[in-house]
């Protein structure tokens, strides 16, 4: 999903709606007890001091049948990308289980476009999954 941010966005007022209850939830999540002792449990094995195993479970390639594009509300693919982002984080903790901490925030990825340094590679896609050869 392109994320780039245009500088005429429109917002509608049931996407804001949207928007800002999910957000609302994910900030919810991330003030849980449970976010503050998953930050302590990744500082200390990031420290080599683990207090048990870590668990991380990312379904990659099955957001998309997890949280299909049928399900999301949002009309831009920005707004989209950011609504998308938001229901990760939500069903992560509500489903998922690991050790993943859910933040108050998330990151948004820098335009950066990289030329091909004179050599033409063309690259042949496999499903709309992203993978290419």
């Amino acid at each position: 999903m392109d994320c780039k941010i245009p500088a005429d966005i429109t917002v509608s007022d049931k996407e804001r709606e949207l928007l800002k209850g999910l957000a609302a939830r994910v900030r919810e999540i991330s003030e849980l007890p449970i976010m503050e002792e998953r930050r302590h449990l990744w500082r200390k094995h990031n420290d080599l001091d683990n207090e048990r195993p870590m668990l991380l479970a990312d379904p990659e390639g099955a957001w998309m049948e997890l949280i299909p594009d049928n399900e999301l509300e949002c009309e831009s693919q920005l707004l989209r990308w950011w609504e998308i982002t938001l229901k990760k984080s939500i069903f992560n903790y509500e489903n998922i289980g690991d050790d993943d901490v859910v933040e108050p925030w998330f990151d948004i990825p820098w335009d950066v476009t990289i030329g091909e340094y004179g050599v033409h590679v063309t690259k042949i896609y496999g499903d709309d999954r992203g993978s290419y050869t």
